[in-house]
């Protein structure tokens, strides 16, 4: 899209659009209900082309004994298809690593997200033989139609009011690599193997959207973030907090 860019997975849209007041630059369609960011060429009105996924995680007793974790992801404030409220004791955590700290749930909460983005793709994604898409009304497989122009491709905004998150995504980590996954200290960076499981995630899916999709990074106040963090402290509050490891 003119004017829009995403430089090491951040979101910058274009200047018209930065200028506007926050609440301004999220819009929600009138029809599917999705959350989305106003771009420069349609102002007035709801584009597709930037899809948001608001994303949260939250701990419970942080840093304690007993700490209770859970995620929150919205595509939409409406549609809960387009939601996923999550305790830690319902996820899959990759390694057997159950540990529960608000900077692991934020991570989390943004792998949850790519996978909301994924499953997105599976239903309204181009049509593969190899990948046959469950029969959906045809006016809102249309509304949802995604652009297959690789010089435009759509972008799929996780907005997080996490600094951890977006700038681990797009500052810390391209630097963690081109230092040997150490930081400035020379130490392997805390959590480092679920950023790495972020980024893995997200190439998976991008590489399997037909004619190309952007998954990137936008930090936003904690004020705008309302939803996924309601969604995320309903879930802490249901983790049982003495899961058993499961393994990928």
């Amino acid at each position: 899209m003119p004017g829009s860019a995403s430089k090491n997975r951040l979101f910058t849209n274009c200047p018209t659009i930065n200028n506007l007041n926050l609440e301004d630059q999220i819009t929600a369609c009138p029809t599917c209900k999705q959350y989305c960011a106003k771009c420069c060429q349609h102002p007035k009105g709801t584009c597709h082309h930037h899809r948001l996924f608001f994303a949260d995680g939250s701990c419970l007793n942080n840093g304690d004994g007993g700490a209770r974790a859970g995620v929150g992801v919205a595509g939409s404030a409406e549609n809960e298809d387009l939601q996923i409220s999550k305790p830690f004791s319902d996820l899959v955590l990759g390694g057997g690593n159950t540990k529960r700290t608000s900077q692991i749930a934020e991570l989390r909460a943004a792998i949850e997200a790519v996978a909301m983005i994924s499953r997105f793709y599976d239903e309204y994604g181009p049509d593969e033989e190899e990948t046959p898409k469950p029969k959906l009304d045809y006016r809102k497989r249309k509304h949802q139609k995604i652009s297959q122009d690789p010089e435009e491709p759509p972008f799929c905004v996780i907005a997080m009011d996490s600094q951890y998150v977006v700038k681990g995504m797009t500052d810390w980590l391209p630097k963690w690599k081109a230092n040997g996954f150490k930081n400035a200290k020379g130490n392997e960076p805390a959590n480092l193997s679920l950023f790495l499981t972020l980024e893995q995630d997200i190439c998976r899916v991008e590489k399997k959207w037909v004619g190309g999709v952007v998954i990137c990074f936008w930090w936003i106040p904690r004020e705008y973030n309302k939803i996924a963090d309601g969604l995320a402290q309903n879930a802490a509050k249901l983790d049982t907090g003495d899961m058993d490891p499961i393994f990928c």
